[in-house]
């Protein structure tokens, strides 16, 4: 799925969107992680009213950009080893917050 801009720059016949958006938002001469890490918290600037789930998707759209390879692909154990060490937090405190609940309505 592609945003307004990306849509925009495709119709004025530019021949990549994503590439496009990805040199109107940052030089090309700055490094990967640090664009990444920009667009991260400017992710969570605009969700800052969002619910969890949408500030957990941005979160995983960050580290899969982070630990992908150049060619944006991202093999099947490094998948399963992340979700497991970066996404623990996040399962833990939602269990926790179920149980909460529960005390909450005597069950």
């Amino acid at each position: 799925m592609h945003s307004t801009q990306d849509q925009a720059l495709h119709l004025k016949g530019e021949p990549n969107p994503s590439a496009a958006a990805t040199s109107a938002l940052a030089p090309r001469t700055m490094p990967r992680r640090s664009v990444a890490t920009q667009l991260y918290i400017s992710s969570f600037t605009a969700l800052r009213n969002g619910s969890d789930l949408e500030k957990a998707i941005a979160t995983a759209a960050m580290i899969f950009r982070n630990f992908s390879d150049p060619d944006g692909k991202l093999g099947n154990a490094t998948a399963k080893n992340l979700l497991q060490t970066q996404f623990r937090n996040f399962t833990e405190k939602r269990k926790g917050s179920r149980k909460q609940w529960k005390r909450r309505l005597g069950r």
